[in-house]
């Protein structure tokens, strides 16, 4: 069984920009991070280089994207090549700045994020309606202060307590973090979600919409919509500071 002195890192994809413009620039940014062998599990973008451990899964559009990547994490989880401890990404999460290790994150009571995503995310009733339920979950085994660990940043696991507590405890795939973090009592560092919209976007981070060059500047993590990518300022300062070819790519 691996178990390498510094954790790999799963990326679980699929691919809904072009080419993988955003996972490239997310690989970019592991020079900021300490790290062992990085996966990519699901699709495969073109200029996908030898040195990711690469794992082919089709990502079917007839599903919920979240249940292709929790199928995707689990196959990640199951394959003897991962270190035992490794760090959950996605292609939209960024690390800006050096670092020596992933912490632990979470954004607050599952009830506060509840109240903010009821008034600035009117449209995602579905999400909102799987928060409840997952907490509901926990809550049948008795686990109080259910916290919210769905961040837009990197997030450690272990691959064989992942795999335990799905045999323990229905996930809902969107709320998998969540479901993880209070079942193992993680706890950590409260912070604010990092994921940035389009610029003028009211769900944008109050800090973001007051000052964004500072925000920019001064945040570890950064995240970002298919839009903002692409146009807006947070696009242009990720591919600005992430300038260089990584050894990820062809």
């Amino acid at each position: 069984m691996a178990n390498n002195p510094l954790p790999d890192f799963v990326y679980v994809f699929k691919n809904s920009v072009i080419d993988g413009e955003d996972l490239k620039y997310s690989l970019r940014s592991l020079q900021n991070v300490p790290h062992g062998k990085v996966f990519v599990i699901g699709d495969k973008p073109s200029w996908l280089s030898d040195r990711c451990v690469y794992v082919s899964i089709p990502q079917r559009d007839d599903r919920p994207k979240f249940e292709n990547s929790e199928e995707n994490l689990r196959a990640a989880c199951s394959d003897r090549r991962l270190s035992d401890n490794f760090v959950l990404m996605n292609d939209d999460f960024f690390i800006m700045k050096k670092i020596d290790f992933v912490p632990t994150l979470h954004r607050g009571l599952v009830t506060n994020v509840v109240a903010e995503y009821k008034s600035k995310h009117i449209d995602a009733p579905k999400y909102t309606n799987d928060m409840l339920l997952q907490k509901k979950q926990l809550e049948e085994l008795n686990i109080k202060n259910i916290l919210s660990y769905e961040l837009h940043a990197p997030m450690p696991l272990n691959k064989n307590k992942y795999l335990e507590m799905i045999y323990k405890i229905k996930i809902i795939p969107s709320q998998r973090r969540t479901a993880y973090g209070n079942y193992y009592h993680l706890g950590g560092e409260l912070i604010k979600d990092v994921k940035i919209y389009p610029d003028n976007s009211p769900r944008n981070p109050a800090d973001f919409i007051n000052n964004p060059d500072k925000y920019l500047r001064t945040h570890v993590f950064l995240s970002a919509t298919n839009e903002s990518f692409r146009s807006g300022l947070v696009g242009g300062y990720i591919k600005n500071q992430l300038d260089r070819k990584s050894a990820y790519e062809k």
